[in-house]
């Protein structure tokens, strides 16, 4: 496992992480293989996984993930308004590292 602490990336994308209602609470620092096996297992509902996936997309998103890539109109459909509220709040100002 890579060690991500110091990445200067991190603190904006944990905070990206944490912008999901779903995903808060799930990592402590930026770590993308501990949030994509915590999407891969058994605990995320369709919403949560979505907006794992978009997150882990926004890092990389050319990475084969185990837990599949990102698809706005899935996510979309399954989001409650704070999840959506949370994309758009991106997606108004988009970045990536």
């Amino acid at each position: 496992m890579t060690d991500y602490v110091g990445h200067p990336d991190g603190p904006r994308l944990l905070a990206l992480t944490e912008s999901f209602p779903t995903l808060r609470g799930i990592l402590e620092i930026w770590d993308p293989e501990r949030l994509e096996y915590w999407a891969c297992g058994p605990a995320p509902g369709s919403g949560a996984l979505r907006a794992a996936q978009f997150v882990l997309g926004v890092w990389n998103n050319k990475a084969d993930w185990k837990c599949g890539s990102f698809d706005f109109f899935r996510a979309y459909d399954c989001w409650d308004a704070d999840h959506r509220a949370a994309f758009a709040a991106w997606a108004n100002e988009p970045w990536w590292p």
